[in-house]
């Protein structure tokens, strides 16, 4: 009988160990270097179970429909796309965010491919980021005359708008058409001779961009869209704490992304263009978008040629989540779906500052794995935050997918800590001067 049970007990141990080792072989991340510890984290012995936990989580949070205060991680902002595509109502806090992204690449012609990226960022007290590129095919790429500075400041009648120094950005059917204008000066990019201490510039043209964009395919929430089990083994791998937990609540933003096109005109001194790109765009908002906080993030937006699209990204954010891959993924015929890995680490590809300009990477969407091959054509930089505390190398790509070619464009993020230059500080409106230091010291660096 005793004999009996020992052997029961011994059943039992062995199938708990051998199970729990499963576990850990079938969830496990693939780990940095042993000699590499923050920003990026090593999951810990107890990591299937924080896994599961965590799963379960979002699992719950997924059944309890929106919330605009406790939004993220399975639970939506508003069940409404017509409250989600208009320009929300910035939060209390310096940092608080409103901001909007589009990109589109077209298919290369005899000079080139077209490209155009435009963005704004809102923040309270008429704070604004505003960037253009224009990427024209014999001519080069052409940016505001600020560049590499995106600081800009609202007038009054726009502060609920998405309107500043000469670029209006406007929702029109919720979802399905964003209108996009701008009328004013653009100067050719040139990295070797733009020196924002010496204000050496480029020469100014005039130029009148008349774009809309348009979509017929559903967005993709991150929110309430990212694989389950992908979300669970991207922050289960980091230590857990009490201030952990309260990082992922404050430092949220509702983010939802769409692919479509970006159709319209484009006037450089009075000669104008038709354009017609593949194309994304975004829209984030928040209680606060700290800079100081992104270590790194890397995101490709990917046009091929059959008509197949999607974006492919890794963050890492060491304060909530050190490596959280995401994406989607939308076959020529057929529906989109979430990415579920992603092979590259940022470690080993820019960590020292400069990204790569080609490489190779593999990721996993509907159970399919790809292949991405990436060639860089250009690779100009911006800065974002009222202290330049994000450099952003926003580089226009050719890329091939499973044999496919494309184009399109690869956003890599990087921490700056050289601050903004003092005479752009000093050319600032007057009245920004005793609100800067709020804006400074808000946040946590």
């Amino acid at each position: 009988m005793l004999a009996g049970l020992l052997s029961w007990v011994v059943v039992v141990l062995v199938s708990v160990v051998c199970g729990w080792v499963g576990w850990w072989l079938l969830l496990k991340p693939s780990p940095p270097p042993a000699s590499v510890t923050r920003p990026y984290s090593c999951p810990s012995l107890l990591y299937p179970l924080k896994v599961v936990v965590f799963y379960c989580l979002v699992k719950l949070r997924k059944r309890q429909g929106e919330s605009k205060n406790e939004a993220g991680y399975g639970m939506r902002s508003y069940t409404s796309v017509e409250e989600m595509e208009c320009p929300q109502p910035l939060q209390p806090g310096p940092k608080a965010i409103d901001a909007v992204f589009f990109s589109g690449v077209g298919s290369k012609c005899k000079d080139g491919h077209w490209g155009v990226v435009t963005a704004m960022e809102r923040r309270p007290n008429a704070l604004t980021s505003v960037l253009i590129y224009l990427k024209v095919p014999g001519q080069g790429l052409l940016v505001r005359p600020g560049h590499p500075d995106t600081v800009a400041f609202r007038k009054t009648e726009n502060e609920g708008c998405f309107s500043s120094d000469g670029l209006t950005i406007t929702p029109d059917i919720p979802m399905a058409t964003w209108n996009i204008h701008y009328k004013g000066k653009l100067k050719k990019y040139d990295k070797e001779k733009e020196d924002v201490k010496t204000k050496q510039n480029s020469k100014e043209i005039e130029a009148e961009l008349k774009l809309e964009w348009v979509s017929n395919l559903p967005h993709f929430d991150y929110d309430t869209d990212l694989p389950v089990l992908t979300t669970a083994r991207a922050f289960a791998a980091e230590p857990w704490s009490r201030e952990f937990f309260m990082h992922l609540r404050e430092h949220h933003q509702t983010h939802y992304e769409q692919m479509g096109v970006l159709q319209g005109t484009v006037t450089l001194d009075g000669i104008t263009h038709s354009l017609y790109l593949p194309a994304f765009r975004d829209h984030s908002y928040g209680r606060e978008r700290e800079w100081r906080l992104m270590h790194r993030y890397v995101f490709h937006h990917i046009f091929l040629e059959d008509g197949t699209k999607g974006v492919v990204g890794v963050v890492c954010q060491p304060s909530t989540c050190s490596r959280l891959e995401l994406g989607h993924w939308w076959p020529r015929y057929g529906c989109g779906t979430g990415v579920t890995s992603v092979n590259l680490h940022l470690l080993h590809h820019g960590e020292g500052g400069t990204p790569p300009t080609d490489y190779a990477f593999t990721f996993t969407a509907g159970g399919v794995e790809h292949l991405v091959e990436v060639e860089v054509e250009m690779s100009p930089q911006h800065y974002l935050g009222w202290e330049w505390e994000a450099r952003m190398v926003e580089t226009f790509v050719k890329y091939r997918v499973d044999g496919v070619a494309g184009a399109g464009v690869c956003e890599w993020q990087y921490r700056h800590k050289g601050g903004r230059p003092d005479h752009l500080n000093a050319s600032d409106p007057h009245w920004t001067q005793d609100y800067r230091p709020q804006y400074l010291s808000a946040g946590s660096g």
